[in-house]
């Protein structure tokens, strides 16, 4: 071998070196960029709940409960709340309706595209969801009628508390379902 063979295999070899060390530079942001992600998908679903706590939703649980309704009892449902609801008082309780089921499609979406984690949201509001959701199940149904029959009025919010329903089942067996791993 003359040495010009050797300059070939030293260049060769400083060519796999550097070929090394960018997939593996590669590797680690891929890592830290995915770690980062995670991590803002939790901070923006405390964000979210936090809002949702703090923000319009207590208002509007206030009018429900106000005026007898007792959403989380599994024999209430929204015609029988309506129904009993004194005809001055049915446009408020329609408007309270209408803004919690929106704030809830809101999350819905939000899980969808993966902006917030389903699982925090769950462990916060899995209950309080699905007791919404088989309370308005007919709220839902006037609300697409009114759109045509559209599917997709409230139809994140629906599809997602059917989920919760399914997993709150699966819960109430033994044992519990694990939460996230740590970053």
């Amino acid at each position: 071998m003359d040495s010009k063979d050797w300059l070939q295999i030293i260049d060769l070899g400083f060519k796999l070196i550097t070929l090394i060390v960018v997939i593996i530079s590669a590797r680690i942001a891929y890592n830290t960029l995915k770690k980062s992600h995670e991590w803002n998908r939790r901070k923006s679903t405390q964000e979210v709940l936090r809002d949702l706590v703090l923000g319009d939703y207590p208002k509007y649980s206030k009018v429900l409960l106000d005026n007898g309704i007792k959403v989380f009892l599994k024999t209430e449902t929204y015609s029988n709340s309506l129904d009993a609801i004194a005809d001055d008082k049915k446009e408020e309780i329609i408007n309270a309706t209408k803004s919690i089921f929106n704030l809830f499609e809101f999350i819905a979406i939000n899980i969808k595209n993966n902006s917030i984690d389903e699982d925090i949201c769950y462990d916060y509001l899995g209950w309080m969801y699905t007791a919404y959701y088989n309370w308005g199940i007919e709220y839902i149904k006037t609300e697409r009628l009114k759109a045509n029959d559209d599917f997709r009025v409230l139809g994140n919010f629906e599809e997602r508390a059917k989920i919760w329903c399914s997993r709150l089942e699966k819960e109430r067996k033994p044992n519990m379902i694990e939460g996230k791993p740590k970053l």
